[in-house]
């Protein structure tokens, strides 16, 4: 365990590099559109966590922008 990190499959079959500890965090908001049902929320909260997943560490997306970032 000193390396911080596991080496695990990952979903798509891939061995790599988990680290032990990560946040990610995905923010949904109605201030660049509406949502007409939870379900609509629900599934883009569903996505953007998706893009969030793709970073390795820590990392969050925002709505704002609707693009990944790397937290610092």
């Amino acid at each position: 365990m000193l390396q911080h990190y596991v080496l695990t499959e990952s979903r798509t079959g891939a061995v790599e590099e988990i680290p032990l500890v990560s946040i990610l965090i995905a923010v949904v908001t109605n201030r660049y559109r509406h949502f007409d049902s939870i379900e609509d929320l629900s599934g883009e909260a569903a996505r953007l966590k998706k893009k969030c997943k793709m970073i390795k560490g820590s990392s969050f997306v925002d709505d704002r922008d609707l693009s990944a970032s790397k937290s610092a």
